[in-house]
């Protein structure tokens, strides 16, 4: 576990080491990218259909964990990766290539985030929809009596 602390050399050759043990190949890598295409098609495709310039939703599945708290953590009653957890929003949208922002918030007084993410190339009006976004989360939170998102 890595929490907290910076690796030995020793962890970082021996995580190189796994990789260089199997490489992935020239067909793997083919494929791989191809299915990546395809992806961003289907994305590109369904956002037209819809009339979608963007998609907002929470940064995370739950609030984070307490820091140093391992590699798993509890959530809906079943022990999952921290790393699986924490990336299942953002994760696909990364392998589009898709543009994100996410603005941070808190819930509960627990640091929380919405993301807005758009079609490739389409940086600009994501990161003008994020500060809009931004904005209003604010000004709502400003006129509530007692904490709220976008603080």
């Amino acid at each position: 576990d890595l929490a907290g602390r910076t690796p030995k050399v020793s962890e970082v050759r021996a995580f190189l080491d796994a990789i260089a043990a199997r490489p992935v190949t020239a067909d793997e890598y083919a494929r791989a990218l191809s299915l990546v295409l395809d992806a961003r098609r289907l994305a590109a495709d369904a956002m037209d259909r819809d009339g979608v310039d963007a998609l907002v939703f929470p940064t995370t599945p739950a609030p984070a964990p307490p820091s140093g708290g391992g590699e798993s953590t509890r959530h809906r009653d079943r022990e999952i990766s921290v790393f699986e957890l924490y990336t299942r929003h953002t994760g696909p949208g990364t392998i589009l290539g898709a543009p994100m922002v996410t603005i941070p918030g808190l819930a509960e007084d627990v640091p929380v985030g919405v993301t807005v993410q758009g079609r490739r190339f389409d940086d600009a009006r994501i990161l003008t929809l994020g500060a809009q976004l931004q904005s209003v989360l604010l000004e709502a939170a400003s006129s509530r009596p007692t904490g709220g998102a976008g603080r």
